[in-house]
């Protein structure tokens, strides 16, 4: 079974009881959607300094509230932008996807589950 691309005690942790992580989330969810946006747009671009500030963005967001995962991949791909080279672009749209799906299904049960009967 895979894990979740969030660990919520890493972002229980950061709230420390001063914020509702729903909040957190459904703020997650609303960036996340532009992020894939704008790394889509500067991949098919091939606009390499694009793609490191969008890595770059997704990666501290991604550390910030425990999606490990995800902010790994950024970060490589963040480094080899910066060698003038794209790549894991699949591996962080994947991982972007990943953590799309499992904050909608977080965060809105009923509208997934109607997806997922469909």
């Amino acid at each position: 079974m895979q894990q979740d691309p969030i660990d919520l005690s890493q972002l229980d942790d950061l709230l420390a009881g001063a914020g509702d992580v729903n909040d957190i989330l459904h703020e997650l969810l609303t960036q996340s959607r532009i992020d894939l946006v704008e790394l889509e747009n500067a991949l098919g671009k091939q606009d390499i300094p694009e793609v490191v500030r969008v890595a770059h963005r997704i990666k501290g967001a991604g550390r910030m509230v425990g999606a490990n995962q995800l902010a790994s991949i950024c970060e490589a791909m963040e480094q080899e932008g910066k060698q003038g080279r794209l790549k894991f672009e699949a591996e962080a749209k994947s991982e972007l996807m990943r953590l799309l799906a499992w904050l909608d299904a977080r965060l809105n049960p009923a509208t997934s589950a109607r997806t997922a009967n469909s």
